[in-house]
């Protein structure tokens, strides 16, 4: 996996992500996926975050014909340069729903929520909410477009707004 946004007062580089994980479907309603991912991230132009992450995923899911559900608990181990290293949880809930059209299925739509546990500190810091909707275009490509927003848990409440592009392909 790679990952680049693009953000701050122009268009320059704000966060750069690489990574990879492997699947491991236990049945037909849970999957675990460990996965490591480095980061390195500008908060202000010129200076500079690195970290490494090692996550665990456990997602359990189900589909029916007219909704589907599912729900990933992470636990990921954030070791930070120049800051100190944190233990964190995160719980994403998922809510889709196929569109169709004439019997055909267009896209999935779905809406999430994710709120972040800090293990290390005892608190929780923040969360993120997704909207939108995502394609399967045959084979192992997908793509999913939303809206997200992040913000805090605490008193000093910072909300961000963003769009998200994301395409995967799977290499069986």
């Amino acid at each position: 996996m790679n990952t680049n946004r693009i953000g701050g007062d122009g268009f320059y580089p704000v966060d750069e992500r690489v990574g990879f994980g492997l699947e491991f479907p236990i049945n037909r309603y849970l999957t675990v996926v460990p996965s490591y991912l480095y980061r390195a991230s500008q908060p202000s132009r010129g200076v500079w975050q690195y970290e490494h992450r090692m996550r665990l995923d456990a997602t359990v899911g189900k589909s029916w014909d007219a909704f589907g559900v599912k729900n990933r608990s992470r636990v990921e181990r954030l070791v930070r340069h120049s800051r100190s290293d944190l233990t964190r949880y995160r719980n994403r809930t998922t809510f889709t729903v196929p569109i169709e059209k004439a019997n055909k299925k267009l896209f999935d739509a779905y809406v999430s929520i994710e709120p972040f546990y800090d293990v290390t500190n005892g608190i929780w810091t923040n969360y993120e909410f997704f909207s939108g909707i995502s394609r399967n275009f045959g084979g192992n490509v997908s793509a999913s477009f939303a809206y997200l927003r992040r913000g805090n848990l605490s008193a000093n409440s910072q909300i961000i707004n963003g769009v998200s592009v994301n395409v995967t392909v799977s290499i069986d």
